[in-house]
């Protein structure tokens, strides 16, 4: 399936509210982040109250220069969120279909 963009690139901080209920699974990129900016996903429950997501690990899903994207389960809202960048800097979505 084809990438989405969801933000334009820009070095403004920004925010984005990812809807999933459509797809089983999806595949979050930051692209354009540099040195040590980062980009969070937080899962927006049905109360509003974002939390971080964490794996089995309890490691917080955080994307980066060296690890750009993160796949997420389909169904809940995810808020996006990156800092101001040096460089212009974007979110985008792919949809997961493969099981693995």
């Amino acid at each position: 399936m084809a990438t989405t963009q969801l933000t334009a690139a820009d070095t403004a901080a920004q925010t984005f509210t990812l809807h999933t209920a459509n797809y089983p699974r999806v595949m979050v990129t930051a692209t354009g982040l540099a040195g040590a900016e980062t980009a969070t996903v937080q899962f927006v429950p049905p109360n509003g109250t974002a939390t971080a997501v964490v794996n089995d690990d309890n490691v917080v899903a955080v994307m980066t220069v060296a690890l750009p994207s993160v796949i997420l389960a389909g169904g809940p809202d995810y808020l996006l969120t990156k800092g101001i960048t040096a460089g212009a800097a974007s979110f985008s979505m792919t949809p997961v279909t493969h099981p693995n």
